[in-house]
C-alpha cells in the first residue's frame, strides 16, 4: 500500500493505523480488500500468498472478497468492516 504525505521541513505527524487479520480454513483462489471510502482496491493476491501477519491499513470501512476458484465471480465475505486506529479486526 503507498500513501503520500507532505510535510514541511522540521514537521513531524503521527498517522494512526489500524489492521486487519485473516484468519481462514480453506485458501481461496483470489481474495480482495476494497476501501469504501476511498472506492478502490486497496490489497489483491491470491492463495499462497495469503499474508499470516494483520495488514495495517488506515482507519475505515472496508470490503472483503473472494473467489473461490479461478472461474468463479468475486463473492462478498465481509462488507462494513470497520477498522478503527491502534486495533486489529
Amino acid at each position: 500500500m503507498r500513501a503520500h504525505v507532505e510535510l514541511a521541513a522540521g514537521q513531524e505527524s503521527v498517522l494512526r493505523m489500524g489492521a486487519i487479520k485473516f484468519l481462514i480454513r480453506q485458501q481461496p483462489y483470489e481474495w480482495t480488500i476494497y476501501d469504501q471510502t476511498m472506492e478502490r482496491n486497496i490489497a489483491q493476491s491470491y492463495a499462497n500468498d495469503m499474508p499470516k501477519d494483520p495488514l495495517v491499513v488506515p482507519p475505515g470501512k472496508y470490503t472483503i472478497l473472494i473467489r473461490t476458484t479461478q472461474l468463479a465471480q468475486p463473492t462478498t465475505l465481509v462488507k462494513d468492516l470497520e477498522v478503527k486506529p491502534n486495533t486489529i479486526v
